[in-house]
């Protein structure tokens, strides 16, 4: 199970957060990255306490290896670009996607977790084979066939990269809308909640 970040508010108490993450915890292994609205809460470091005794991976610039059926996949992480505003005694969100994409292997399938996709090119810069995040909103309205996502933050109008999956020569970028109700007031239209399942083929 793969968290993207924004799993907590800045606003919205922890409860349902806490409710699903010790559920699937349980279940399947779980990794986190961090989301703006994580940052902004002030309480960054109690979440990632409570995350990492519920038996959640917290991927800050690091990577863990896994094997699924004689494959072997590397789940990197980096923090959401407010790491740079929030915590100046941490490696900035760069520096991590250094350290993780100056790591990967050529023999293994290389996926990253990193909560913005709008700054998908740099993640593409290192050899990562699928880039998964979040943040955009589905773009908050949408119509369907038609306008994938009319606003995302930090994309702006008619964003590039408001959900669904976008090929980099080959590669993948895959931007989830989101499972949860945050505390943005504007709501959203034909954007419905998603959970983002990604099947890997080994060629």
């Amino acid at each position: 199970m793969l968290l993207g970040g924004d799993i907590f508010d800045d606003v919205q108490d922890d409860t349902n957060a806490n409710i699903f993450i010790e559920d699937i915890a349980k279940k399947y292994k779980t990794y986190y990255v961090s989301g703006n609205h994580e940052w902004w809460s002030d309480r960054m470091y109690a979440m990632f306490d409570s995350l990492t005794d519920r038996g959640v991976i917290v991927l800050r610039g690091n990577t863990d290896v896994i094997e699924i059926e004689e494959t072997l996949i590397t789940v990197s992480g980096i923090d959401d670009s407010d790491v740079n505003v929030y915590d100046s005694t941490y490696p900035d969100w760069e520096k991590q996607l250094k350290q993780v994409g100056e790591g990967l292997e050529q023999n293994q399938f290389n996926l990253l977790l990193a909560h913005r996709p709008e700054n998908a090119e740099k993640y593409f810069e290192y050899d990562f084979d699928a880039v998964l995040s979040g943040h955009a909103h589905g773009g908050q309205f949408r119509i369907p066939y038609i306008m994938n996502g009319l606003y995302a933050p930090n994309q702006g109008f008619f964003p590039k990269f408001a959900g669904g999956m976008y090929d980099f020569d080959g590669k993948k970028l895959i931007v989830s809308r989101g499972l949860a109700k945050e505390s943005t007031r504007i709501p959203r239209i034909f954007n419905r909640p998603e959970l983002v399942f990604v099947n890997i083929i080994p060629e």
